[in-house]
């Protein structure tokens, strides 16, 4: 698991150590997780989640053999703000998961599973001049986003991934045994979304709400579950909880791995006329 000390890291670590795994966490060393609007990224290291220490945008700091012995290799590290730079981007994001795709061929790896987003296709809702993070969902005119739509990034950070989920559809149909899945992950920080009623960012939160019980989940089935021979290797699928505001159609996703998000920003009180309540 690369990005272990992260936000997702840190929650799907333990998680998965209790389910059998034998977990080998790696991070580019000490330093603060990303946080999000009202967090403090420090409070998000976790650093006994971390067993290997390499940078994957240096290749002269990384092992050669970093992978080996994994058959699995589920890949969180990354700059995930919308508001990064290209070249923070470039480093970060492109140029480090190249060399991670590299490091798991080279170690006979199986299964890739990466850290896709929501924003890949967020350009669609997000509320125009808003910029990333802001939602209006009746410019889809009431329709849900599928994974067969055209995608539509909202940021640099959103196009970086695209262009890593396209290098891992190449690897897998290229060097055969070699399988990708990709997450659309939604907004995992926050237990209680709440947190953010009121603000900015509400609508956003209420809509891609991923709770740490359904991005266990869903990582658990984008590990272990069967790609049709059809897809040559490759399946594309998103991760968030069944919200009612969603944008994105969750009907193929929970065909394809399995799982069906068992929480909602639903279960929580929004307001007085709320009657569910957490």
């Amino acid at each position: 698991m690369t990005g272990s000390s992260g936000i997702m890291g840190s929650r799907l670590y333990p998680a998965l150590v209790e389910d059998g795994w034998e977990v080998v966490g790696i991070t580019r060393g000490k330093g603060s997780s990303q946080g999000g609007p009202g967090r403090e990224g420090a409070a998000e290291v976790h650093g006994e989640f971390v067993n290997r220490v390499c940078d994957f945008a240096d290749p002269a700091s990384m092992e050669s053999g970093i992978f080996d012995g994994c058959t699995h290799v589920l890949h969180l590290a990354a700059q995930g703000s919308p508001d990064a730079s290209f070249e923070d981007i470039l480093r970060s994001n492109i140029i480090s998961t190249y060399h991670a795709y590299e490091a798991a061929k080279r170690s006979g790896v199986k299964r890739f599973v990466l850290a896709s987003t929501n924003h890949t296709q967020h350009g669609d809702s997000m509320v125009v001049g808003g910029g990333a993070g802001s939602m209006d969902q009746s410019r889809l005119g009431g329709r849900l986003m599928k994974l067969s739509d055209p995608p539509t990034p909202d940021s640099f950070y959103a196009a970086s991934k695209l262009h890593n989920e396209d290098i891992g559809k190449m690897y897998s149909r290229v060097w055969k045994n070699f399988e990708v899945v990709s997450l659309r992950i939604g907004w995992v920080l926050y237990d209680d979304p709440t947190e953010l009623k009121d603000s900015e960012f509400e609508t956003y939160l209420r809509g891609m709400f991923l709770s740490r019980r359904d991005c266990i989940g869903f990582c658990k089935a984008a590990l272990t579950c069967s790609i049709p021979a059809e897809d040559n290797g490759y399946l594309c699928a998103y991760a968030l909880s069944n919200n009612s505001e969603r944008v994105f159609d969750l009907e193929e996703t929970i065909e394809k791995l399995g799982y069906s998000p068992q929480d909602s920003a639903d279960d929580f009180q929004w307001s007085k006329n709320n009657k569910a309540e957490k």
